[in-house]
């Protein structure tokens, strides 16, 4: 029975069972059912097997070698997977299957069905609906994405500026302590840039001896955008010498959004394993980033850090889905002909077969014709592209020692198993 490679897909008519096992072969295959616990009279006698009864009452017999790990679920998710796999890819399938999660309280797979709705239907409008989103000029999102795209942050319910979070978060006499370095800090990166050999060297001494935290937002403000590479990574040496939490939100923030690798490579390497906890919810919310390579940038960070409560995180974000706009042709546009066998404004001539077999009738539904003698109209479109993300794959392999690639199914299956206990 080693090796054995089977996926039973069983109707699920009882409905007094509560749950359903889904046993994970090695070799990629499962078993769904319900495992049946040894009694006293059984107990250690095969304990090299693992059997599950069927749902339609069957029993198969398992060598717990070929096993890789079991999990317990609702059965209701068993009944989701069945209706999931037959369901055909379409808009009123999709849509149904949306409706069916609904009145079964699986939120999770609701959204997933809408998503399919939406890239089956693009201004489905019941779907956009429930998947919290409007149409904000031409562009449909929720309100977080609109809020956030205005560059504004969540703070308990509210949406506010930076700026204003700053304030809210810090004392009084934190932000003066903060405040009084602006002006060292401005008059240094003066220096910097400046002409005189002699100001710019005492301005590279006192910026490396520079250990307080409280200089981190001036340091910020003058370098962390500066034109030149060489100076970015100047900064990030800064911010590695000094203690505390303070400079790892800036050092993830060089990480994750720096243009140069030189910068970014100087960054991951400052945060180092004293900063690992610090840094940790910083590289998780990268891995809710719109930009796809903020993300896989997060995955890097989580890899290095190491910590297994990114795992159900990573899991979810093994592949994300991405806006796009770009400049596709305008279909919309309509090109006429005239009496004389021309047609568009100047009076390009069409095809002498073409035109006569618009005049014969030979072509009912007619031609599209682009004018070569004017430019090609465009518009914007935003498309939703789902990437996969395969530096989230190797954190999630690095922390957990397992391989289940992008299968995000199995991952969650693998997680419940060992938070479950189960093996």
């Amino acid at each position: 029975m080693k090796g054995l490679s089977i996926t039973l897909v069983v109707a699920l008519s009882a409905p007094a069972l509560a749950h359903a096992d889904v046993v994970k072969l090695n070799s990629g295959g499962e078993v769904r059912g319900v495992v049946v616990e040894p009694t006293d009279s059984t107990a250690g006698v095969d304990d090299d097997v693992v059997t599950i009864e069927t749902l339609t009452g069957g029993k198969i017999s398992i060598l717990r070698a070929d096993v890789a790990f079991i999990t317990q679920r609702p059965r209701i998710l068993e009944e989701h997977e069945v209706k999931a796999r037959t369901a055909p890819n379409t808009v009123a399938a999709q849509w149904e299957l949306a409706e069916w999660c609904l009145s079964n309280d699986l939120e999770e797979q609701r959204t997933e069905h809408l998503l399919n709705v939406v890239a089956l239907e693009h201004d489905h409008a019941e779907a956009r609906a429930a998947l919290g989103q409007k149409n904000y000029d031409g562009e449909w999102m929720t309100r977080d994405e609109l809020m956030r795209g205005r560059g504004l942050v969540e703070h308990k319910g509210r949406w506010v500026t930076p700026q204003e979070l700053e304030l809210i978060e810090k004392t009084a006499a934190e932000r003066e302590r903060e405040q009084a370095w602006f002006a060292e800090i401005r008059k240094l990166h003066s220096w910097l840039r400046g002409t005189s050999d002699d100001l710019r060297r005492k301005s590279l001494a006192q910026l490396k001896a520079l250990r307080d935290p409280d200089a981190v937002p001036a340091l910020a403000k003058f370098f962390r955008d500066a034109p030149e590479p060489e100076v970015r990574v100047l900064y990030v040496s800064v911010l590695s010498e000094m203690p505390g939490p303070k400079p790892v939100v800036a050092l993830v923030a060089q990480a994750l959004h720096d243009i140069d690798r030189q910068v970014r490579d100087t960054a991951f390497e400052a945060i180092d394993e004293s900063r690992h906890d610090a840094a940790l919810p910083y590289f998780l919310q990268g891995l809710r980033n719109e930009q796809n390579v903020v993300v896989r940038r997060a995955g890097r960070g989580l890899e290095q850090v190491a910590d297994e409560r990114a795992i159900p995180d990573l899991i979810k974000a093994l592949i994300t889905s991405h806006r796009y706009r770009i400049r596709v042709p305008d279909n919309s546009q309509t090109i006429t002909m005239s009496s004389n066998g021309t047609f568009g404004s100047g009076g390009v001539p069409l095809p002498p077969d073409i035109a006569l077999a618009l005049r014969a009738g030979a072509l009912p539904n007619g031609v599209f014709v682009v004018d070569p003698t004017q430019p090609v109209r465009t518009r914007l479109v935003t498309v939703t592209v789902n990437e996969e993300n395969p530096e989230v794959l190797s954190a999630l392999r690095t922390i957990t020692g397992e391989s289940f690639g992008f299968d995000e199914r199995t991952w969650r299956l693998w997680w419940t198993a060992k938070k479950n206990g189960a093996g």
